[in-house]
């Protein structure tokens, strides 16, 4: 009942609570932290609960304070919507304590779905029968009930489906009584009720032969001469009569299997039932258990509360009675000392606390009277517990022995089931089709034996026909294929040729149109570095003066070093950039694969550019930008040359020393500036110290190496072809160590710098400046930071960088200086070399062309293969014929001698023999026209061929040939008469054609023209003449809707085609010839005409020896564009409305009065 009533028990559903006469609605319903099991939350109608919704912390549901209950299942009773409770099922175990037994009313679940849907149809079977007889009593009348229904759950649904019909008959008569069983055996009824179509087994044994069987041997072997269609049906009824047998087979082999799966499924059944009313049984006793674990638990709780309020109370009264003996003592000393008034007000308060002692002992006496009260309540109440256990055994066993019963009576049904299956009004039927099938097959085996006769014949026609008809598909499917694969390869070829040659013709616009553009621009427009250069120049321009106001107050020290770093940077990328530029355009193909290699990491690299360009762009480029990504960027490609390109080809140095001339008068501008920004930062007074001489020392240095640059930049020639000016191979690792000394210069200051303002920031007087012993710790962090393991201090670390940038720029001034670059002659500009992407292009084309040549090669392999099959495949058809003319020439050799063999005995035969077989001849001649209908027809025909020498020899045997031929040819004509009749009726009967009238020209009003002979030709050349121009205007139309693209999606920009059919102007000729063709069709087709026209205008025609020409005159009418004034036409007017004007006059006609002018203007 638990669970019924936890699957039954929804949310918001109104419930009352059994014992508490207390209403009120489900709120919660699962398992809780508080206790196992499940418990349902009510909220009631009165305050009469014991929480809000919340137990130990967490929130169930939530309701009003003391309104709040949860509760079992058991303790509830279900309530509809008007209030009154919903009614159960009792057990029949249900006693006095309804309460707090909760299992009691419960009623006992089904075991399954398919359980309890068999156990309806077997109950409404037993019921029928009157097998089982019903109590009075309703509460004992439910276990048999469910009894019932368990032990007919086990038996096989064979079994049960085998007498439905009968348990539906039963059941309708008692339908007023139980309508729900009748309802249910139905259900059952059409679920099983495949069972109906088993037949009996049935083996059809030898035909029982009836007068009437016999009359139809006799009568089907008088009539002999069987019509096709009879034949035809004879054989239809002898497949029917196997598929019945064969039929009848299978049922038979059904209902064996049926047997043994029905078998099968009852012990399984058996098993089953057992195994779940065991797991129900012991469901219930959990149940039971675990209501009473919990009652247990709940009453050892309440004497444990008990059991320490009385240990508190004996406390309290142990201290009552010392309390009570301290002041009898003192009384009695009191009373020694003689003072009664005080003894007599002291004795009352005591009496007063002794009589509060006593109702105290009186209550723990009512309190643990109560207590042992309801032990004894929940001590019986185990005890009935253990007595409604066994009480369940005792039904268990009940239960069983019923089951035992119901198997007994299960076996009596099947035996009555395998009874009902040898039904003998089905036997009778079987029977009777069984004959009656007999003598039909009896006749059609005669018809077969025809019919075989006549397909050998066809088979032997149409075996030639049919690999006749194999080889000529076979062929026909291999030209198809080799001209879709033709087609296909021609499509495809024309369509990437024209989609190559459009892209070609698009890349030549999109690159015109930007050599338009950038004529506009200016040159550094195409290089994102120049336009940062530019812009940043325009941006943050020089400062003019920098003291410690223009520091602390501005940020133009700061924008202008920012300027100067972020050229520096710029000015080095370009230079690595230049050389990658030059390298590409002198290395081998290989070298340039293994930079196109890494193209996709250096494209990256391009990010670092494309940020400042974005900042620029949206004006949020300034002095707090970070330049470390650059410098990553300029590190990653001086990294990455030398690797890729530093071993093959050779340096542009003018390049080079122009661009790093530049970044390292960019990083001058900025070591220049920071130097005398720190120098303003230092305290007043302190500036001789260390740092402001090295400041000192750092804008003297940065100064003359900005002159040496100039000169530098200067000298080297401005003719950028000239890549190599006489310098060493060394030049290019000292420039990069220049580079890189000055960048750590500029680092080391941009760090002094940003901590020295960060210390004039905190401390709050801008005027006084940072102290030098400051600014050298910030020196020394930021030399430790930059230098790293190469430290030796700031001012030691930075003069070392500055003067190794001063003495090779110093170098390479006095070496610039000293070299004549415009009167040098081994200084010139170098000859432009094939560039290596040429170089890799015209590699490929070559590659391309012995790809091109080996395909070639294959395909002539290919086809010289093919004709070798062929050939094979030929010799192989002359093998198998020679084969095939062997053994025929064999089988004839054979035939051959055994005919000689009967020659030689026949002539040792005597007369007497010979005349005997003449007059057998005879008799066979006169026989043989009755017997055209039996089987020796084919025989006759199968030998012929194989006794050719006994044909001649036998007079019989020629005798009966020449019969056959003229049966045969008497069949023929019988049938083709026949087919004439039928296609006659056929005809007959179709609808009648329309024939539509006949054209007549007029000549006048009144009379006909006179048809001519020629007529209908010349009616067959208008029509040849029109279909002509019908196909030409489609073939025209469809040229110039759907024209043809080549298809230039695969093409290579600079590669040549590999076919040539795939070249642009190839399709171009080929539109070109194709358009040329049909303009000459339309003027060959414009030339019939012509003559056409010629021939049918009268007067119209000049005929000569070769042909027919147009008159001058018809000429001349032909080529007229303009209509020409050959008359006036004069119509009198009925008044003088329009005479006199010029103005036309509207002549109105319909189509009738058109024709007539027309008529009478023509004639």
């Amino acid at each position: 009942m638990s669970e019924n009533r936890l699957m039954n028990v929804k949310v918001n559903q109104p419930v009352e609570v059994t014992g508490k006469d207390v209403r009120g609605v489900v709120a919660y319903v699962g398992s809780t932290m508080f206790a196992s099991g499940k418990w349902i939350g009510v909220v009631l109608d009165e305050p009469r609960g014991k929480n809000n919704g919340s137990v130990q912390g967490k929130t169930y549901f939530q309701c009003k304070e003391n309104h709040g209950m949860f509760v079992r299942q058991s303790q509830l009773t279900l309530l509809d919507e008007s209030g009154v409770p919903i009614g159960e099922i009792s057990s029949p175990l249900s006693g006095a304590s309804t309460a707090t037994t909760p299992d009691e009313g419960r009623p006992r679940p089904r075991l399954s779905s398919g359980f309890d849907h068999s156990s309806r149809l077997s109950l409404v079977g037993s019921r029928s029968q009157g097998d089982f007889p019903q109590k009075d009593d309703s509460a004992a009348s439910t276990p048999v009930r469910e009894t019932s229904t368990l032990q007919q759950a086990s038996e096989p649904p064979s079994k049960r489906a085998s007498f439905i019909e009968k348990t539906h008959t039963a059941s309708s008569k008692q339908a007023s009584k139980r309508p729900q069983s009748l309802v249910e055996a139905n259900i059952e009824e059409d679920q099983t009720g495949f069972v109906e179509t088993l037949k009996p087994q049935f083996t059809p044994g030898q035909s029982m032969i009836s007068p009437g069987a016999s009359g139809m041997s006799s009568s089907g072997a008088a009539g002999a001469g069987y019509t096709m269609e009879e034949r035809l049906t004879n054989l239809q009824y002898q497949t029917e009569v196997d598929n019945l047998q064969a039929e009848i087979r299978d049922l038979n082999e059904k209902l064996e299997t049926l047997k043994g799966l029905c078998m099968c499924e009852a012990r399984g059944c058996e098993k089953q039932l057992a195994r779940n009313q065991h797991a129900e049984e012991m469901k219930e006793f959990e149940d039971t258990m675990e209501l009473l674990t919990l009652d247990k638990e709940m009453a050892e709780e309440k004497t444990e509360i008990i059991q320490t309020e009385l240990v508190e109370t004996r406390e309290k009264l142990e201290e009552m009675t010392l309390d009570l003996e301290l002041l009898k003592a003192e009384l009695s000393i009191k009373e020694g000392g003689g003072g009664g008034g005080a003894t007599s007000y002291e004795v009352k308060q005591l009496e007063q606390h002794n009589a509060h002692l006593k109702d105290t002992v009186v209550r723990m006496r009512d309190l643990a009277a109560h207590l042992k009260h309801e032990t004894q309540v929940l001590q019986k109440d185990l005890d009935q517990k253990n007595s409604e256990v066994r009480e369940l055994a005792r039904t268990k066993e009940k239960l069983s022995a019923r089951i035992e019963e119901m198997e007994h009576q299960i076996s009596d049904l099947q035996e009555q089931v395998d009874a009902c299956l040898g039904a003998e009004e089905m036997v009778q039927n079987l029977t009777d089709s069984k004959l009656l099938l007999e003598d039909k097959v009896k006749e059609l085996e005669e018809a077969v034996n025809d019919l075989e006769a006549i397909h050998d014949m066809d088979d032997i026609l149409l075996e030639g026909n049919r690999e006749l008809e194999i080889e000529l598909r076979e062929d026909v499917d291999l030209a198809n294929a080799a001209a879709r694969e033709k087609m296909f390869a021609e499509t495809k070829a024309h369509t990437r040729a024209i989609d190559l040659e459009l892209r070609r013709i698009d890349v030549q616009q999109s690159n015109q149109h930007v050599q338009y553009l950038a004529a506009y621009m200016p040159e550094s427009f195409m290089a994102r570095g120049d336009i940062l250069l530019s812009q940043v120049r325009d941006k943050f321009p020089e400062v003019e003066r920098i003291d410690r106001a223009a520091i602390i107050r501005g940020h133009t020290v700061e924008q202008f070093t920012f300027k100067s770093r972020l050229s520096h940077f710029i000015y080095a990328l370009q230079a690595t950039l230049h050389q990658f530029l030059f390298g590409l355009n002198s290395c081998s193909p290989e070298g340039l694969l293994k930079v196109g290699a890494n193209f996709p990491e250096m494209a990256i690299q391009e990010k670092a550019v494309d940020v400042f360009v974005e900042l620029l762009r949206k004006d949020q480029l300034d002095e707090n930008v970070p330049t470390e990504a650059l410098e990553k960027c300029v590190g990653y490609f001086s990294y990455m040359y030398p690797l890729l390109l530093g071993s093959e080809t050779k340096i542009n140095q003018t390049h080079l020393l122009g661009d790093t001339a530049r970044a390292l008068s960019a990083a001058c501008d900025s070591i220049r500036t920071d130097a005398l920004a720190v120098r303003a930062l230092i305290q007043i007074g302190q500036e001789g110290g260390d740092m402001g001489l090295l400041m000192q020392h750092l804008v003297t240095a940065t100064e003359t190496i900005q002159q040496q640059l100039k000169v530098i930049r200067r000298r080297i020639p401005q003719d950028r072809n000239i890549s190599q000016l006489g310098f060493s191979e060394e030049l290019p690792n000292i420039l990069q160590q220049c580079s890189q000394h000055a960048a750590k210069i500029m680092k080391t200051l941009q760090m002094l710098i940003r901590a020295a303002m960060q210390q004039v920031a905190l401390s709050g007087d801008p005027d006084q400046g940072v102290p030098h012993d400051k600014v050298k710790e910030f020196a020394h962090v930021a030399s430790d930071h930059v230098y790293e393991q190469d430290d030796r201090g700031p001012v030691e670390s930075l003069k070392t960088s500055v003067c190794f940038v001063l003495g090779e720029v110093a170098t390479l001034t006095q070496a610039v200086q000293e070299a004549e670059f415009d009167i040098n002659p081994n200084i010139t500009a170098e000859e432009k070399s094939t560039s290596p992407i040429f170089l890799r292009a015209q590699a490929v084309k070559k590659e391309l062309e012995e790809t091109k040549n080996l395909k070639r090669k294959l395909e002539m392999k290919e086809s010289d293969i093919k004709e070798l099959r062929v050939l094979m495949k030929l010799k192989q058809e002359e093998l198998s014929e020679m084969t095939i003319r062997k053994e025929l020439a064999e089988k004839k050799f054979g035939s051959v001698n055994k005919d000689y063999e009967l020659g030689v005995e026949k002539l040792q035969k005597t007369e007497e023999r010979k005349g005997r077989c003449h007059r057998c001849a005879l008799d066979s001649s006169h026989i043989f026209p009755l017997s055209l209908g039996l089987s020796s027809g084919p025989a006759s025909f199968s030998g012929m061929p194989k006794l050719a020498s006994a044909v001649r020899d036998s007079p019989f045997l020629i005798n009966e040939i020449k019969s056959l031929r003229l049966a045969l040819k008497r069949l023929q004509d019988e049938k083709t008469e026949l087919q004439a009749k039928l296609m006659q009726n056929q005809l007959a009967n179709l609808r009648p054609l329309t024939v539509p009238k006949k054209i007549v020209g007029v000549k006048d009003a009144t009379e006909p023209r006179v048809v001519d002979e020629n007529q209908d030709k010349n009616r067959d050349i208008l029509n040849i003449l029109s279909k002509e121009a019908s196909m030409l205007r489609k073939e025209i139309y469809a040229d110039l809707a759907s024209p043809k693209v080549l298809d230039l999606s695969n093409r290579v920009l600079g590669m040549t085609p590999g076919l040539d059919y795939t070249v642009p102007a190839n399709h171009r000729l080929r539109e070109q010839t194709r358009r040329a063709e049909l303009q000459k069709r339309v003027e060959a087709l414009q030339s019939k005409v012509l003559s056409e026209v010629v021939k049918r205008k009268s007067g119209g025609k000049v005929e000569a020896d070769f042909a027919v020409f147009p008159s001058p005159e018809l000429t001349k009418a032909l080529k007229e564009s303009h209509p020409i004034v050959i008359g006036e036409l004069t119509i009198p007017l009925l008044d003088n409305t329009f005479k006199g004007s010029s103005t036309p006059v509207p002549l109105y006609l319909n189509a009738s009065s058109l024709q007539q002018l027309q008529q009478a203007l023509a004639y």
